[in-house]
């Protein structure tokens, strides 16, 4: 689920790359390109029932959920990892 603060932070409304989700906890991944490089950059957020009864994201963690960041950071980093280890071998137009 995105919020408006995500399209903000990331700038134009372009959706994540990734997300790895555990519980109520996302890694949302973001990709930059940037002279013919990828960065990849990530969020993290966690969904709640505001008392409305209305579901939202936010930015704080409490300390019971603190595994579950580990866990979709690890799993984010992973994905990450992944992209670059297939960029790197994918063959390029010059050797052709």
């Amino acid at each position: 689920m995105k919020t408006n603060q995500d399209h903000q932070q990331e700038g134009a409304n372009t959706p994540p790359v990734h997300s790895a989700d555990y519980g109520r906890v996302r890694a949302s991944v973001w990709a930059h390109v940037e002279n013919g490089t990828t960065q990849y950059k990530i969020t993290l957020s966690r969904s709640f029932l505001q008392k409305d009864g209305a579901w939202t994201r936010g930015r704080t963690f409490y300390q019971s959920e603190l595994a579950a960041v580990v866990e979709v950071c690890a799993r984010a980093q992973l994905w990450i990892e992944r992209q670059q280890r297939a960029a790197q071998t994918q063959p390029t137009l010059a050797g052709t």
